[in-house]
């Protein structure tokens, strides 16, 4: 007549309280004062020279854009 709360479904329940309670009170805070410009940037040209096919045969191609 109505849910059973025996066995794996008090444990299910318990630990899906505990999962939300850790959601709803966990606050990361500021980890940093960066604030990124809202201006619009200048993107990287195509024909730059970090973007040029490497001379060699079969030569990997890498970017790094970190």
């Amino acid at each position: 007549m109505g849910p059973h709360l025996e066995g794996p479904n008090i444990f299910f329940l318990t630990l899906g309280l505990v999962l939300n309670s850790l959601v709803l009170f966990c606050h990361g805070g500021i980890t940093s004062s960066y604030v990124k410009r809202l201006e619009a940037t200048v993107d990287m040209p195509l024909d730059s020279d970090v973007l040029r096919v490497p001379p060699g045969f079969n030569a990997p191609q890498h970017l790094c854009s970190s």
